[in-house]
């Protein structure tokens, strides 16, 4: 069976099928003008043919549904593990230098606070053994803080 917009390409020029999908597209178009000259050609009837089903024969059967597998939700997810004592495991493949048994972040966490604590601990030694060696060069030199602190900054401290 043909179709409308076949036989409308196949009878009306380009201009007139233009101008009739715009306006049967926009309502806001105004109404078209035919042009003065344009004659279409009279259409061929088109005969249809009805076909009917032999009734001894059963009706098609529709195609057997396939099911359908759940669409994947783009990557897999990984699963990230903590096991201190093992190995280290490079099982994502979407960051393959990422460690994935490793992650542990309350441990991760004490072993953080147990270094600010120890750098805390050595600072304070630190301003103790200077201000004692200040004090000392103070007391053998009669020299004031700044001077002892500009000798032991160019190395010249006793």
């Amino acid at each position: 069976m043909e179709s409308i917009l076949a036989r409308t390409l196949a009878i009306l020029p380009l201009g007139v099928l233009a101008v009739g999908l715009v306006t049967a597209c926009s309502d806001q178009v105004p109404p078209p003008t035919a042009p003065a000259a344009v004659t279409a050609p009279a259409a061929a009837p088109t005969t249809v043919q009805a076909t009917t089903r032999d009734p001894t024969t059963p009706p098609p059967t529709p195609a057997p549904a396939r099911p359908t597998a759940p669409k994947p939700n783009g990557k897999p997810k990984v699963a990230y593990s903590c096991e201190p004592n093992a190995p280290a495991k490079f099982g994502d493949p979407a960051h393959p230098n990422t460690i994935t048994n490793k992650s542990c972040p309350a441990l991760n966490a004490a072993k953080e606070r147990a270094a600010r604590d120890y750098q805390r601990k050595l600072d304070a030694e630190h301003r103790a053994v200077s201000d004692a060696a200040l004090q000392a060069c103070r007391e053998q030199t009669g020299q004031t803080t700044a001077q002892c602190q500009a000798q032991a900054r160019a190395g010249l401290a006793s």
